[in-house]
């Protein structure tokens, strides 16, 4: 993948996070995925691939075991 390809990639999580998460807000892993079930129409491991797809892209940051937030905000 080129580096041009990454960026569209990370520019679509982006899009998705900002459209259905909030900034400053805990979620859980399962939260982050049926968020993601929306966006790709139930397809369970389309969902899966794409939170994993977040961290990777750092879109989206782990705070503990199961809690997650937006890249660049805090997540209380």
């Amino acid at each position: 993948m080129d580096e041009k390809q990454s960026k569209e990639i990370k520019v679509k999580l982006e899009k998705i996070v900002q459209q259905y998460m909030k900034k400053e807000t805990m979620y859980k892993k399962e939260e982050i995925i049926a968020i993601n079930l929306k966006v790709a129409d139930g397809d369970r491991e389309r969902a899966e691939t794409g939170f994993r797809m977040m961290l990777e892209y750092g879109v989206i940051e782990q705070a503990n075991e199961d809690g997650f937030y937006i890249a660049g905000s805090t997540p209380f």
